[in-house]
């Protein structure tokens, strides 16, 4: 029953974008850099320049595909297959969330989700997004979604640990989570004191 926003700031694409799916409302910079919906699973096989340098890998394993992406060798063809079927069922976990998430019919989705990235702009006039914007935009949004006026104070949350360390690694898609009700006080961090009528937000920062 908690209106959810998320405001798209420089990149926001993949992981940034699927949780931005599942949101009320997305806004969007214009230039904003989103979508990249799908999947993939990166591998190197160094075998030849091991041998080439002297370098010869071994590995004690509990079982046959423990060292399955071992760049030590070439991958089997029974560990592609195992691969391949992760990879197609969270592909198909991230269309049926932005499916929901948008309100669009599954076959609408797949032809976008082909990895491609977009603009904001793009987003929006493809329905992936609402509107474009900037995160002041967002605010102002979550504010009407949430009955409270244009002047509302906004409290952002504090970011600790494994926040900060996310926040500062490129990833800069923001969500905003400013429309707990003034009674509410929902996540407010332990110690911190709300003051009356000011809206909780917190960042989300994808992967």
């Amino acid at each position: 029953g908690v209106p959810v926003v998320a405001s798209l700031g420089d990149v926001a694409a993949s992981g940034g974008y699927w949780l931005a799916a599942t949101c009320d409302k997305i806004v969007a910079n214009p230039g904003t850099v989103t979508g990249s919906i799908g999947v993939f699973i990166a591998w190197s096989n160094w075998q030849e320049l091991y041998q080439k340098i002297g370098i010869r890998g071994e590995i004690i394993k509990s079982g046959p595909y423990k060292d399955i992406m071992s760049d030590k060798r070439e991958m089997s063809p029974e560990e592609r297959k195992i691969l391949q079927t992760m990879v197609d069922q969270i592909y198909g976990q991230f269309l049926s969330a932005v499916a929901k998430g948008r309100h669009m019919d599954m076959a609408a989705v797949k032809i976008l989700a082909d990895g491609r990235i977009f603009t904001g702009q793009q987003a929006v006039d493809d329905g992936l997004a609402d509107q474009t914007g900037d995160f002041t935009a967002a605010v102002k949004l979550a504010k009407s979604l949430a009955g409270l006026p244009d002047n509302a104070p906004v409290k952002p949350y504090r970011e600790h640990g494994w926040l900060t360390w996310l926040s500062g690694a490129g990833v800069r898609a923001t969500g905003l989570v400013t429309v707990l009700k003034r009674q509410m006080g929902i996540g407010w961090p332990a110690g911190d004191q709300r003051p009356e009528g000011v809206i909780p937000m917190a960042l989300m920062l994808p992967g």
